[in-house]
């Protein structure tokens, strides 16, 4: 199935790697200026952007949010990296940008100022630079407004923020996301697929939510994004997938459906089996980069997706493991940089920093090339269990969980079958 944007089409099932996580300006600067190559090697030009890291300053600092738009005011997003980052236009004209709001940091954002966050009118500004962003930026897919508390409590207004949204009433979460759903609907971009994300506290709730969605809005609604679950554990994802592609399936509803931070290699399986079209995840990013030294995946695939027979494929190691000594990869990032030399300009930028103020471009872009490893093995998963699925119909994970010799991913999806 291919899923068709203004800039292109993309494959489904496929992988949306996530540029908008925080990190450093040096790791982005790296990113952008080398996206060419990695569309190159993987003919991939999808990517997800969160607009709350514009808005907050992650991608393309800024002071005040009242100012985001200064650097990007009524321009075409990749306009605005060709300008401020040193990719190149080939690559950026190629884009296909999936858009979420990145709720979660909006919400918090109101709770850190001390705004009543069951009072649509808190979100107004957020509301309105959403959608103005939108117009301008020229994006593919976008999120509808949606809003919640971090899934993470790292911090003090995080946690704030959850315990204020689970002291709200169920009704007025509902009517709090209702209301933005509609704004979305109304204010839906043309020629752009507007992305309604589903949720729910259980099963039940999930389905009236779908139920919902079908009744009222399933004309403007082009994709739904299954939020809120990648932390659950396999039954309760599975139970979720299995609800979802029933209902579809019996109200003939062919909307396309994304997974929201089920892009982990656990959840894959389960993804394909339920025939998701599309998924991401932070992790490979967040690992590569953001990490304070790098950790890389153990890799699964080469670069023709053959099986790699590592017990602990699909682990993540520091750059600096030994564990490294007796791995080999050569995906298709590694065979033009082997692990090895890899490392050694690691470690040798890293201790040529010195106490100045910031690393070597080779730290960065090392950095960024391990990112690139790390999203190549959930590409590649991707890949081929659907070509599984489409050789050996259902009896897929069984068959390729037989093909695994060892360790942890053949125990995992010898559990699935």
């Amino acid at each position: 199935m291919k899923i068709t944007t203004k800039h292109g089409d993309i494959e489904s099932p496929n992988f949306f790697p996530i540029i908008g996580w925080p990190a450093g300006r040096g790791e982005y600067d790296r990113l952008f200026q080398s996206l060419k190559y990695f569309q190159k090697k993987l003919n991939h030009s999808h990517f997800l952007f969160n607009f709350s890291s514009f808005a907050f300053g992650f991608v393309i600092p800024v002071s005040e949010f009242n100012s985001i738009f200064e650097s990007f005011k009524n321009k075409d997003l990749r306009n605005s990296l060709i300008e401020q980052t040193g990719i190149s236009k080939n690559a950026a004209k190629s884009l296909i940008i999936l858009l979420d709001i990145g709720g979660n940091r909006i919400f918090n954002k109101i709770v850190l100022d001390n705004k009543d966050v069951s009072d649509i009118m808190s979100y107004k500004p957020y509301i309105d630079a959403y959608f103005d962003f939108i117009k301008n930026a020229n994006v593919d897919i976008y999120v509808s407004f949606d809003i919640g508390p971090s899934y993470s409590t790292r911090d003090d207004t995080s946690k704030k923020g959850v315990k204020i949204w689970h002291d709200l009433s169920a009704e007025s979460k509902s009517n709090i996301n209702q209301e933005l759903l509609n704004e979305s609907i109304k204010r839906k971009v043309k020629g752009t697929l507007l992305m309604v994300p589903i949720s729910g506290a259980n099963i039940e709730t999930f389905k009236h939510h779908l139920k919902e969605l079908f009744n009222k809005h399933k004309p403007s609604i082009d994709y739904l994004a299954i939020g809120g679950i990648a932390n659950q554990g396999f039954k309760q994802t599975n139970e979720v997938l299995k609800t979802i592609r029933e209902f579809l399936n019996d109200k003939k509803w062919n909307v396309k459906v994304h997974g929201l931070g089920l892009g982990g290699w656990k959840n894959i399986p389960l993804l394909v089996k339920y025939g998701i079209n599309t998924c991401d995840v932070a992790t490979p990013w967040r690992r590569a980069c953001t990490d304070a030294v790098s950790n890389m995946y153990v890799p699964l695939f080469d670069s023709e997706l053959n099986l790699m027979q590592y017990d602990n494929a699909f682990s993540y190691f520091e750059i600096y493991d030994k564990a490294w000594n007796k791995i080999k990869c050569n995906c298709p990032f590694c065979k033009d940089l082997p692990i090895k030399e890899l490392q050694k300009i690691y470690a040798k930028a890293d201790k040529d920093k010195n106490g100045k103020d910031k690393h070597s471009n080779e730290y960065y872009e090392m950095r960024v090339r391990i990112f690139y490893h790390n999203v190549f093995q959930h590409i590649a998963l991707l890949k081929k269990l659907d070509s599984y699925k489409e050789k050996y119909g259902n009896n897929f994970l069984k068959k390729f969980s037989k093909e695994i010799k060892n360790g942890k991913i053949k125990k995992y999806f010898g559990s699935l079958c």
